[in-house]
């Protein structure tokens, strides 16, 4: 039982779920059976649950004592708890969603024929639409209403008049919005694990769309432009696409912000790796845009990955005084676990960019080793304090140690070639002397001419300082 569905649903609920779970298992129109409100009971009591306090054997004889244990019989009451479960789960869900629960309110009395009641409740969705953001679950709750509309008016025959215009545009705005931001999101993903999709309509979509005056619905304008600015190297499409976004960002709901800010700046660093360099502005200005409205956030905690990409934006464009800031403001929201280490790390890219390698020096070394790429990154930034320090000993033994690390840890891919590429231009660099201009030329045609290089603008720094 250690390991069953049930157990794990369990120990996933928080304090407040698991409150309210307890009151919804002991009313009788959810749950009849005593036996399932005291397994939940013994759940409760276990607290952290022990493999032999939760064996079924130790359950049954609780839940039965004296009787001999059946098996099936505790597989039973599992499966009836865990459907409890289950149902308060969704039950919290539809709550949650209060216009589709208004909406099966409608259809309930549409099914009871009060019209008046009808509506009423009709009346009561429609202004719940009003305040809702837009995006997919209001398109979609509109599509509803529209349909409860049109039902009950067939009910009453009443074939003139009816909604039926209405409804065909709102599914037509249902459609191509959904369709149109499916496609943005294939592409985002397409695009980092070069997976082939099937965009089906889309070309006669995109077709249709162009100059038409859909393109007027935020909910199809914002995905329109970002799609073409996707998939085309058009900047003109991103400058529309950003002002969707901006103009709309009061009516759309996070989650779907979140996803548009996104691929909006990995917009702006795909136009960077192509040397666009004004392009850091943009991700960094849309960084700042986002964090402004809490759009980066999820359940409450900013993504260490996305903490350490602001970071490296803000530093990139010298926002010293911003990112220091940054630094200390939100390092409370990046999650426990990750806070410590993540924080120094990132303290540790600002001092380096400082120049202030004393400060850094000491961050990187304590940062924790578990956690690969950080661990890397650091080990990386070190390379650079010391070589720029002259401190050549203590840089021939990092180097050692890197590239043994890197072979035991088993990197792989694009990290694998980053990093040992750094080390193999290092170790060149640091072997190299003032008057060995051929050597010199030679190695900067080499590091010009590698696949994968990122700190190749560091590696060639060095060289120019040492011919001068």
């Amino acid at each position: 039982m250690y390991n069953s569905k049930l157990v794990q649903v369990f120990f996933s609920l928080d304090g407040v779920s698991k409150r309210a779970v307890h009151k919804f298992i002991r009313s009788p129109f959810f749950n009849q059976r005593q036996e399932v409100i005291a397994l939940w009971d013994y759940l409760v009591q276990s607290k952290n649950g022990t493999k032999k306090a939760l064996k079924k054997e130790e359950i049954f004889s609780f839940l039965f004592p004296g009787e001999k244990f059946d098996d099936t019989k505790i597989r039973l009451i599992m499966s009836w708890l865990l459907n409890c479960i289950e149902e308060y789960l969704a039950y919290r869900q539809y709550k949650q969603q209060k216009v589709f629960s208004q909406i099966y309110l409608v259809k309930a009395y549409r099914h009871l024929n009060l019209e008046k009641h009808f509506n009423q409740e009709v009346k009561r969705s429609r202004n719940l639409l009003d305040k809702m953001e837009i995006g997919q679950d209001y398109l979609h709750a509109q599509y509803l209403l529209e349909m409860e509309h049109y039902a009950f008016a067939e009910s009453r025959r009443r074939t003139t008049g009816n909604n039926l215009q209405v409804l065909s545009k709102i599914l037509d705005i249902r459609i191509i919005s959904g369709k149109l931001r499916q496609s943005c999101l294939l592409f985002a993903h397409q695009a980092v694990f070069k997976t082939d999709y099937d965009y089906t309509f889309l070309p006669a979509l995109l077709d249709y769309l162009e100059n038409s005056a859909y393109l007027e619905n935020p909910a199809i304008g914002m995905y329109y432009y970002c799609y073409r600015a996707l998939t085309e190297n058009n900047p003109d499409f991103f400058q529309k696409f950003k002002f969707e976004l901006q103009r709309s960002q009061a009516r759309f709901s996070l989650a779907e912000l979140r996803d548009c800010f996104l691929m909006a700046i990995n917009y702006c660093i795909k136009q960077i790796n192509q040397g666009n360099e004004e392009y850091r502005i943009e991700a960094f200005e849309l960084f700042k845009s986002a964090l402004a409205i809490n759009v980066l956030l999820i359940d409450g905690y900013l993504s260490r990955f996305t903490y350490t990409n602001i970071v490296a934006a803000g530093l990139k464009v010298k926002e010293y005084d911003w990112v220091d800031s940054f630094l200390k403001d939100y390092r409370p929201l990046l999650e426990p676990r990750y806070r410590s280490n993540y924080y120094h790390y990132c303290r540790a890219r600002y001092y380096v960019d400082l120049k202030d390698y004393e400060k850094a020096r000491h961050l990187l070394v304590a940062v924790d080793e578990e956690d690969l790429l950080v661990s890397l990154d650091a080990r990386n930034m070190l390379i650079k304090i010391y070589f720029e320090l002259k401190e050549h000993s203590a840089l021939e033994s990092l180097l050692n140690s890197m590239q043994t690390f890197i072979s035991r840890k088993k990197v792989m891919g694009y990290h694998r070639k980053h990093y040992l590429g750094t080390i193999q231009f290092t170790r060149k660099l640091l072997y190299l002397t003032k008057t060995d201009k051929a050597g010199q030329e030679k190695l900067r045609e080499e590091i010009i001419k590698a696949e994968i290089l990122p700190d190749r603008n560091w590696l060639l720094q060095q060289l120019e300082d040492m011919s001068k």
